[in-house]
């Protein structure tokens, strides 16, 4: 006769990690999130973008308001944001002009680099416009008062005039270059052989103030503490509130001119990135959890060592 327990199915021996199997062989019925590493790959360049933001080297442009080296300015640009000057730097004359209003003062750096067409703007705002390094500019786009001109040369020069702030610096230490003036309206300071030209100039017109410093040593790093340099400059750039620091680039395009791009080449080209991320996102392989299948058989492991043992004796 056939005992109970000889018919009796055999229980099913326990995991051995103490969980069920489910019907797809998986040890949980918990599944990860299909979008669980994109989420963690986005929030890993979102870290790295505010990491390199934070720790973003400083400039190597000349006359940079963040550039540490001789020829950049960030020295005078500590001092005026010290004194409560917000300066705000731009590269584009476009940017430059948006953010510049009649509580403002716009200094552009290298003024031969502007283009007729983006004069047109420069001159069009109300605010106190400051021109430094103007070799090779022509000022006529800004006003008919002042003309640059290649005299003079390296050395210290006493202020020799009646404006301000260049009686306040006595005097400058200051490179070639020179600006004239083509009449009686423009206070010429610094200056050299000639008492019509001078390294710095000032002329009113409209209601705003024009200012031109023809060579742009004095507000250098390298320059800055020299002779009355600090105190020109300082007073020059930190008459207004609000200082718009333009550095042209020479990549900046102005209205009338011509890019080797198509319009709207900017958009097509942000909008390929985006399609080609998510298709990446789409048809990227995506790695499983790892599945642990239970053995068949437990075997220790001194009797695996054994058996292979006793195969190599034969």
């Amino acid at each position: 006769m056939t005992t109970t327990s000889e018919t009796a199915t055999a229980a099913p021996e326990p995991h051995p990690t103490g969980k069920a199997p489910t019907a797809d062989g998986a040890r949980s019925p918990a599944r990860r999130s299909r979008w669980t590493w994109p989420v963690a790959v986005l929030l890993l360049l979102v870290l790295g973008i505010l990491t390199f933001v934070a720790n973003r080297p400083p400039s190597s442009l000349p006359l940079a308001p963040d550039n540490p080296d001789p020829a950049g300015a960030r020295a005078a640009a500590q001092i005026l944001r010290d004194q409560g000057v917000e300066i705000a730097f731009r590269r584009s004359v476009a940017s430059a002009v948006a953010a510049t209003d009649a509580e403002s003062t716009l200094l552009v750096t290298h003024p031969a680099l502007l283009s007729a067409e983006q004069w047109d703007p420069v001159a069009g705002i109300g605010s106190d416009i400051v021109l430094t390094n103007v070799a090779f500019a022509d000022l006529a786009h800004l006003t008919s008062a002042l003309e640059t001109t290649a005299g003079g040369g390296d050395g210290v020069r006493p202020a020799s005039c009646s404006d301000p702030d260049a009686v306040a610096a006595g005097e400058i230490s200051t490179g070639s270059g020179e600006v004239r003036a083509t009449d009686g309206r423009a206070v010429i300071c610094f200056p050299g052989d000639d008492a019509d030209s001078g390294a710095y100039a000032v002329v009113v017109e409209g209601g705003r103030r024009i200012t031109v410093l023809a060579n742009s040593h004095p507000i250098t790093n390298a320059g800055l503490d020299e002779a009355g340099n600090a105190a020109l400059v300082l007073r020059m750039l930190g008459r207004t509130p609000h200082l718009t620091w333009l550095v042209p680039s020479p990549a900046d395009a102005g209205p009338g001119s011509e890019s080797l791009l198509p319009p709207g080449a900017g958009a097509v080209a942000l909008w390929a990135t985006l399609v080609a991320a998510a298709a990446g996102l789409w048809q990227g392989r995506r790695l499983g959890r790892v599945v642990t299948e239970p053995l068949p058989v437990v075997v220790p492991p001194a009797e695996t060592t054994r058996g292979r043992a006793r195969l190599y004796r034969r």
